[in-house]
């Protein structure tokens, strides 16, 4: 049997791809950049042309006639190579992590509260370079192709991450403003180069042909987010407005179905937590959601669901809860006295998600007899009951078909279980 070169020629190549790395002048003049939040979009497709170029010259060095069997690099090594080394571990995972930097940067420098997306791997690309160099008689008759191939994959990788954040942010309501400008302009570009607002980008704008060297770059459309509904930006008088919304109508539902659907039983039901008579000195910890995926969805949810909230807000008040409407802050708080309700911190654009998640919170408080801070005794059981919160905002981004928004409320609550990990030893 023969032996298996894959993986000596893959070390290899990994080897002399992560030495120039670390030694390339322009690479460290552009990682400089993304460090001080100055990056552009030209500046990461230089990267992704950089680092291309650098992945080439690596498969240029190693992979030659005279080290594969008969001359030829066969398919079952070329793909086991060439979808590690573009993949994830190799151009993808730096290109789409540099363009991922920038596109934050622009996001924090619009003062939009939003995460970059960053694209999946596009294999259809990576199988037809794979196809290319794969199977012929002698690799080095067509080892020259790997160069360009490869640009234009790592250049493509940029570009699909202006697509997805101006789709994104451009379904969520904001201006997103993609311009594509030519360099050394041929017809076929010019038929491309423009400036173009979400949705009406053509997916052409993102096309390139061989050696095409134009720049396609995301540009946002104000340094306020704006109302997704109404497409204007949302005012003081607005937001005061809106607390009050549907308050003033008699409800089309029944509020106790409303309060059933709200806060249902968690799948692991246990008994409420104990109050064990041991004094409230404890630290002091608050049930809180850091993040509301969900706006970008629905929007605020005194909008997008009155009634709803209006069931969430009366059941407060009437149970002693205090509400105080806080920027960029939402928790719920058990008081600090036993036989008491807590207080409820929360954004007047919070989604109906995030009032449900923080509501489930409060009943949980009051299912336990309001014990105060020793609700937090027990983390084990704190951290069934934020799993649970999590689970409700996931089926409700599931309800709006958004993989997108489950998978970052999935993360939120991987983060929230290591901090009650982090606690368990709290008495």
């Amino acid at each position: 049997m023969s032996k298996d070169i894959a993986p000596a020629l893959l070390e290899k190549i990994e080897k002399y791809f992560k030495q120039k790395m670390d030694s390339d002048s322009e690479i460290k003049t552009l990682t400089a950049k993304i460090k001080s939040g100055k990056a552009s979009y030209k500046d990461a497709q230089s990267y992704a042309i950089r680092v291309s170029e650098i992945m080439s010259e690596a498969f240029n060095v190693n992979l030659a006639s005279d080290v594969l069997p008969d001359g030829k690099l066969y398919y079952n090594i070329a793909s086991r190579i060439f979808n590690r080394t573009l993949g994830k571990d190799g151009t993808y995972g730096h290109i789409s992590k540099y363009a991922k930097l920038v596109q934050e940067a622009i996001n924090k420098n619009a003062g939009i509260g939003i995460r970059a997306i960053v694209p999946k791997i596009n294999q259809d690309r990576i199988d037809g370079i794979i196809d290319i160099v794969s199977g012929k008689d002698k690799f080095d008759d067509i080892k020259y192709m790997t160069g360009e191939h490869i640009i234009n994959y790592g250049q493509a990788i940029v570009d699909d991450t202006v697509r997805v954040n101006a789709a994104f942010h451009g379904e969520a309501g904001l201006k997103a403003k993609v311009v594509r400008t030519t360099a050394k302009p041929c017809k076929w570009c010019e038929r491309r180069r423009g400036e173009y607002t979400y949705p009406d980008v053509p997916k052409e704008v993102y096309q390139r042909h061989k050696y095409c060297k134009c720049l396609v770059t995301y540009e946002s459309g104000g340094k306020r987010p704006e109302n997704i509904h109404t497409k204007k930006f949302v005012t003081p008088e607005e937001l005061k407005r809106r607390k009050s919304i549907g308050l003033e109508k008699s409800l089309k539902k029944d509020p106790n179905s409303i309060l059933k659907k709200l806060k249902e039983p968690p799948a692991n039901t246990a008994k409420p937590l104990e109050d064990t008579g041991k004094s409230d000195t404890i630290e002091l910890r608050i049930f809180r959601t850091i993040d509301d995926p969900m706006r970008e969805v629905t929007g605020a949810g005194l909008i997008s669901h009155p009634n709803e909230i209006k069931v969430i807000i009366e059941d407060l008040e009437n149970s002693g809860v205090e509400i105080e409407y806080r920027p960029n802050a939402m928790g719920y708080m058990p008081s600090p006295t036993r036989g008491k309700a807590g207080k409820l911190v929360i954004d007047e654009e919070a989604s109906y998600s995030a009032w449900k998640h923080e509501y489930i919170h409060f009943t949980d408080d009051r299912e336990d007899g309001y014990i105060g801070l020793r609700a937090f005794a027990d983390s084990e059981k704190c951290k069934q009951r934020e799993m649970h919160a999590y689970d409700v905002e996931i089926e409700l981004a599931k309800e709006a078909r958004r993989p997108d928004i489950v998978e970052r409320l999935k993360a939120l609550k991987i983060e929230e279980m290591a901090k009650y990990e982090q606690n368990a030893d709290i008495d």
